[in-house]
């Protein structure tokens, strides 16, 4: 008999008291880390909400053919990851193995250390299947883990270990290197290989790879980036059996995915995704009270009214993320405040809160030039500007407005989007101030 979830124990002053016990919640409900597949996840990946249309039309793409190559592309934060991690639990029902983790876009990769990371994400999610024994002793798995192990020692890495036991340690004494050019030779067959091994021993229909990371590219490194997809074409990219889903935002989908007809033309339409519609958020939460009820008796409580809740996504356009941190961010300062202990939030309470502290941040993170420019394109009349606009805005050059335009970008502060192509050649870029600058300056 599963045991019975405990009563909430009445709130004190210890310092490690739990707050979320006031609302009949285990705990924090506004957490920000990824769903998991796994039945022992402790978020699962039942709590996702919406993204129907979206995740049908990818799932018959995946399961129509025996290669595919998607690309998802959206704001930050509005749950681009959360959706390709239900994908991975989908297609896993008709065979097709993937990793919890994706694989991230270095600002560093070159074409060979991108394989490197595409090799080691095969190989994990070969040796942590259950037959993975019946597959260790076989040529290129073994091969695969050599290299992998080269260029780990090499490049100073730590070392590889996966369930079952099955370690790849890192001896400082071994010198192991990995000649010129061959990795570019090796990845590439051994990938092929691997597939095979897949499919012949450990009885799947392939492997979905998770591409993620772009957004936190620069504008040149996403052009590195879309250098090598386009190197690892036909090399890596057609291979049967693989399905590669690509994520990142609108702009650097645009650079790494489509700026090469090579690449483009092999990949689907990129996969808009937006916003969750205010009512799918209420069920989002709602789906996460009742998954972290402490006591199944009661009902558990919202911790924000819902006007409170309407005017915060608002205010983040949309952003689920940010959203979720800045609701934590006032819990931890209003919940057991109110005018009873377990009173929600509301949104008069919250503002001074979250101004305060997100001011607070931006002083830490910026300069106090990069704030000057924030504040001025606050003071602005434009939602949206283009880099020309802010070299009005700002008196400063194209090249000045690209460099701090991207910082506040990478920061935070500032959300940019391509505008519609007009023509050929790449589209501009348009920025608006982003939840956490919207908070700072009504």
């Amino acid at each position: 008999m599963p045991k019975r979830p405990m009563k909430p124990t009445p709130p004190t002053d210890a310092y490690l008291a739990n707050i979320w016990h006031l609302f009949n919640l285990r705990e924090s409900p506004f957490f920000q880390d990824t769903l998991e597949a796994s039945t022992d996840a402790r978020y699962p990946i039942a709590l996702f909400v919406g993204r129907t249309a979206e995740a049908r039309r990818m799932l018959k793409e995946i399961g129509g053919k025996p290669s595919t190559r998607l690309a998802i592309k959206g704001p930050p934060g509005v749950g681009k990851t959360t959706l390709v991690q239900y994908l991975k639990s989908e297609v896993l029902r008709d065979a097709i193995l993937s990793r919890p983790e994706p694989v991230a876009v270095s600002h560093t990769d070159t074409t060979d250390t991108f394989l490197l990371r595409l090799l080691s994400y095969v190989y994990e999610t070969i040796v942590s299947h259950p037959l993975h024994a019946s597959v260790e002793d076989v040529e290129p798995v073994q091969s695969a883990r050599q290299l992998i192990r080269a260029f780990r020692l090499r490049s100073g890495g730590l070392s590889l270990t996966v369930p079952g036991g099955i370690g790849v340690g890192v001896s400082r004494e071994t010198d192991v290197v990995t000649p010129e050019g061959v990795t570019a030779v090796e990845a590439p067959r051994l990938l092929r290989e691997l597939a095979r091994v897949i499919v012949d021993r450990l009885e799947a229909k392939g492997i979905l790879v998770h591409v993620n990371n772009l957004e936190n590219l620069s504008e040149a490194d996403q052009t590195r980036s879309a250098g090598i997809m386009r190197d690892l074409r036909d090399q890596v990219l057609m291979n049967q059996h693989y399905h590669f889903v690509i994520v990142g935002t609108a702009d650097a989908i645009q650079t790494v995915v489509t700026s090469h007809k090579q690449v483009r033309d092999v990949f689907g339409l990129p996969v808009p995704i937006g916003p969750l519609a205010y009512e799918q958020l209420r069920v989002l939460l709602a789906r996460r009270y009742e998954h972290l009820v402490l006591d199944s008796d009661e009902r558990p409580r919202d911790p924000v009214d819902s006007a409170a809740l309407a005017r915060l996504y608002g205010l983040f356009a949309g952003d689920l993320r940010g959203t979720l941190r800045a609701l934590d961010e006032a819990a931890h300062a209003l919940v057991g405040y109110g005018a009873e202990a377990a009173s929600p939030m509301t949104w008069e309470d919250m503002l001074p809160v979250l101004r305060e502290r997100y001011e607070r941040e931006m002083a830490d993170q910026l300069t106090d030039t990069q704030a000057g420019y924030l504040r001025k394109l606050a003071g602005s009349l434009e939602a949206t500007v283009t880099q020309k606009t802010l070299m009005g805005i700002w008196s400063v050059s194209q090249a000045t407005v690209s460099e701090i335009a991207g910082e506040l970008v990478a920061r935070g502060y500032l959300e940019a989007e391509p505008d519609p192509p007009r023509g050929p050649g790449r589209p501009q870029i348009r920025y608006r101030l982003a939840g956490a600058a919207r908070l700072i300056f009504p």
